[in-house]
């Protein structure tokens, strides 16, 4: 039959979510409430009869997907293009450091510009295009009900491309 229904899911909390500094491609762990909170949704998501899990490698979405997966008994299968887009340079910083440390490339992020890339980091399109080629793939698989565990930003981009098309140039 085909996939019908598609369950978005961000990754649980960590330290550097508490802390408001950007993860990016940054190894982190869920902390103690990230590790409750997708237990919690294991429980919550146990009657939506998920037959896979797809998910991001980096741990804190691998880590989110397997502890739903205790509780449903769902399969999972990770997926590099689902992880959280590579920030570079602003990778561990928060905000306002990334501010006063890299004004000019602070700018350029914050235009919004889809093909600013932050340096030694991706683009916003090139996120987007890795997402669009995951979640085509996920929609040619069998099953009726599928989970998307990935992040933050990669998600919002992938929202954008499948309600908002971005211009090709």
């Amino acid at each position: 039959m085909g996939v019908r229904k598609v369950l978005i899911i961000r990754h649980g909390e960590t330290d550097h979510n508490v802390a408001r500094r950007i993860q990016g491609s940054l190894p982190t762990s869920l902390n103690a409430n990230g590790v409750l909170q997708a237990q919690a949704l294991g429980l919550y998501l146990k009657s939506q009869n998920i037959e896979c899990l797809y998910t991001s490698t980096l741990e804190r979405a691998s880590h989110t997907a397997k502890l739903i997966a205790e509780v449903t008994g769902t399969v999972v299968i990770e997926d590099e293009r689902l992880q959280e887009m590579n920030f570079g340079v602003f990778e561990g910083k928060t905000f306002l450091e990334i501010e006063q440390q890299f004004p000019r490339e602070y700018a350029g992020w914050a235009s919004r510009n889809l093909d600013f890339a932050v340096p030694d980091g991706e683009s916003r399109r090139g996120v987007m295009q890795r997402m669009a080629s995951a979640w085509q793939d996920v929609m040619r698989t069998d099953a009726e009900t599928v989970g998307i565990v990935s992040h933050g930003l990669a998600i919002r981009l992938l929202l954008q491309y499948l309600f908002y098309k971005p211009p090709t140039h």
